[in-house]
């Protein structure tokens, strides 16, 4: 009787992006995207910081109004959107963060201009004759 070939079973390579949802990534912006929509709707009277904390009430709440399945995802990654929105706006409105977030800093490479330091300190300049050598050329006593 004669064998029977059987076909060989490769190696399968699954690619995936692991522990990424795209969907839920989507619906947490939508849910930022929601809560900035809020601060147009809401009367300029209220206090911020009130409202701030009114988005982290809902994107906390939301979730648990929904049953499970696929809307309690949905409701979660939304949730998650606004929360985060509302958390930002928190700090902001206690001052934690500033209001300039993203302001840039023009600085010439050129050298025609001051670099502003971080110390507020000069930097001092390093010219030739500063660095020190270490071919041994030069007569040190040790």
């Amino acid at each position: 009787m004669a064998k029977k070939k059987h076909k060989k079973k490769g190696h399968r390579r699954h690619r995936a992006v692991s522990g990424i949802n795209v969907s839920d990534v989507l619906f947490a912006v939508m849910g930022g995207v929601g809560a900035r929509l809020v601060d147009k709707v809401a009367p300029k009277t209220f206090n911020p910081k009130m409202i701030a904390g009114a988005k982290i009430l809902i994107g906390v709440g939301l979730p648990m109004l929904t049953k499970s399945g696929k809307s309690k995802g949905i409701a979660t990654a939304f949730g998650t959107g606004v929360a985060v929105i509302g958390v930002n706006d928190l700090l902001k409105a206690f001052g934690v963060l500033g209001e300039d977030q993203d302001a840039t800093l023009d600085i010439s490479l050129d050298g025609d201009e001051d670099v502003p330091t971080i110390t507020g300190e000069d930097v001092p300049t390093i010219t030739g004759e500063d660095i020190p050598t270490i071919t041994g050329d030069e007569d040190d006593e040790y």
